[in-house]
């Protein structure tokens, strides 16, 4: 399923996120969540026969909602990964840039 190829794509964007570990925890949670959200809602499209393309407004709002949130959660992933480094972040990290060489410790 798709869910194997996402949710680690979300998970791995959002490792260079500014936020803190438990909000990357929490964020990915939430993106498990609305995955689990629309594959309840195919599962029960199946057992029921229902037509996927025409499903009861339950079923297709559970769905829009569970898309929704993966792909909220995603494009915040995409857009802490697409911003700039700055020396502010290498600063809150406790380590400071000093040249091309690479990072070193404070008082090196």
């Amino acid at each position: 399923m798709q869910a194997i190829i996402v949710l680690p794509v979300i998970a791995w964007l959002l490792a260079f996120h500014r936020c803190s570990e438990r909000s990357r925890h929490r964020l990915v949670a939430l993106a498990t969540a609305g995955y689990a959200l629309v594959t309840g809602a195919v599962i029960i499209e199946s057992f029921a026969s229902v037509d996927p393309l025409a499903p009861t407004v339950a079923l297709g709002a559970a769905s829009a909602v569970g898309l929704a949130t993966v792909i909220g959660v995603g494009l915040t992933a995409l857009a802490g990964a697409l911003r700039p480094i700055t020396a502010r972040d290498f600063r809150c990290c406790g380590v400071v840039q000093s040249s091309w060489l690479g990072p070193r410790l404070p008082g090196e």
